[in-house]
């Protein structure tokens, strides 16, 4: 298609990309205009533009005042045009809706009529007259997580949430409820979430719970998996078979409350026998791996949970857990009544923390303040007295042939570690058995495609090298 040539004062350009480019103008803008019908002066600049003209505009009239438009109108009364718009939806008249004459009276009772503490009230306004309460009062209280009774003032107010300073801190009370003198998170009907995550490769799940979409609770097991040395079970089958092999699906989202969610997962757990034959590591429910604590009366089912709930960073209020202060003052709910770590006598000797005693008697600060938290005497954790009744006293171990005297040489002389003993024993095996397979490289087995005999530790190791393992059979 030829270029369409422009003559503008008595001077040809042989297309619209010259013409443009002559008056520094881009071509695309010229090229609308003209389409549009603006004269090619209009087009360059050099004339004013064509007037818009309204497609949808509504000539009116208020008090006998023409106009083209209700944009106009409401320029003119210096009025908001959606106001304007919207009054005359709702059939106000012309006068009234720019103001100028009263607008029309309410028609009818358009109060609703509300339960509440069962008693029933005419509307809302009733309701905070009865309990002699500014109106709209209660429900802003129930909106920021008050019960209905604290709202209505019958019962105390919850914790005021500041911070050390007195300056107001964000407050989760909206997003928990208390059932049965337990805390639990709050969502609505549909959103307790019962899931399932399967491997692929040999159909083994771990059953789970969310309030979260099931799909950003799946990545958040990946990120996990791949992106930390967890020990999970999952993270490990992850890392070992790669993401791809998993799968996520909702078995179920009919839960009322937290509470029931977590009944239904420690019914789905024990149904499909998820941590025998899966990859959950407890039964799940309430009497899961949380620890629960109660503070000012009430119970969590984790320190998280209670951290979240008075709007104390997860890390600061176990720090303070650990550091010796009471969870009340953890919580900021009381002031905290010290300004340093806690002293300590030991052997009658006066120390500023238990970090400085660990630090004088060379032992782990971390394990001397475990032990103090877990009602040992100053002695008992600096190691200067022997615990009595200890769980996990040496215990001597005896084989058929040989005999060791406490778990850890056993280890040592089997080339194992210790977490692998604890792991087996928690499954049912016998030293013996843990010897017979694992001692000295595992047991001896024959490849299943040379033949050859060759020691491995894993139970479903069926080749000798790699070689074997890709070659066909």
């Amino acid at each position: 298609m030829p270029a369409k040539q422009i003559i503008y004062k008595g001077k040809t350009y042989t297309s619209i990309k010259t013409f443009a480019e002559a008056y520094g103008i881009n071509k695309q803008n010229v090229v609308r205009r003209l389409n549009s019908g603006w004269s090619v002066a209009q087009a360059i600049g050099e004339e004013e533009p064509p007037k818009r003209k309204a497609h949808n505009a509504q000539k009116i009239c208020v008090a006998g005042k023409k106009f083209g438009s209700v944009r106009q109108a409401a320029k003119f009364f210096n009025l908001p045009e959606k106001r304007v718009k919207r009054r005359i939806q709702l059939g106000w008249t012309m006068e009234q809706s720019f103001g100028i004459a009263e607008p029309p009276k309410l028609i009818g009772n358009h109060s609703v009529q509300i339960e509440f503490l069962g008693k029933t009230f005419p509307s809302s306004r009733a309701r905070d007259d009865y309990y002699n309460l500014p109106y709209n009062m209660i429900n802003k209280r129930i909106k920021r997580g008050w019960t209905e009774k604290q709202a209505a003032g019958i019962d105390p107010p919850p914790h005021r949430h500041r911070n050390i300073d007195g300056s107001p801190r964000k407050t989760n009370l909206s997003v928990f409820e208390e059932i049965d003198g337990r805390v639990f998170h709050k969502a609505n009907v549909g959103e307790y979430k019962l899931y399932a995550v399967t491997n692929s490769a040999n159909k083994k799940q771990y059953i789970g719970v969310t309030t979260s979409a099931i799909q950003t609770r799946f990545l958040q097991h990946i990120y996990n998996a791949f992106n930390s040395t967890r020990p999970a079970k999952l993270y490990r089958a992850m890392r070992k078979y790669g993401k791809d092999a998993f799968s996520i699906e909702l078995i179920r989202n009919d839960a009322e409350n937290y509470k029931q969610l977590m009944k239904q997962e420690y019914d789905e757990i024990e149904n499909r026998n998820s941590i025998t034959d899966g990859y959950n590591s407890s039964v799940g429910g309430e009497l899961g791996t949380g620890q629960e604590i109660e503070v000012d009366g009430k119970i969590f089912m984790t320190h998280a949970a209670a951290a979240e709930y008075y709007g104390i960073e997860q890390t600061k209020f176990n720090w303070r857990i650990r550091n010796g202060w009471t969870k009340e003052q953890a919580a900021e709910i009381d002031d905290w009544d010290g300004a340093g770590p806690k002293q300590i006598v030991v052997e009658g000797i006066i120390f500023r923390s238990i970090q400085a005693a660990a630090k004088h008697y060379k032992l782990s600060a971390n394990s001397a303040s475990q032990r103090i938290r877990s009602g040992w005497t100053p002695e008992e954790a600096m190691g200067l007295v022997k615990k009595e009744g200890l769980k996990n006293e040496e215990v001597s171990i005896e084989l058929k042939d040989r005999s060791f005297p406490n778990q850890a040489s056993f280890c040592r002389s089997g080339g194992f570690s210790d977490a692998t003993v604890l792991l087996r024993r928690k499954e049912g095996w016998d030293y013996q058995k843990i010897w017979d397979q694992y001692a000295n490289g595992g047991r001896e087995r024959a490849c299943v495609v040379c033949g050859e005999l060759f020691r491995a530790m894993r139970r479903n190791k069926k080749y000798c090298s790699d070689k074997c393992k890709f070659s066909k059979k």
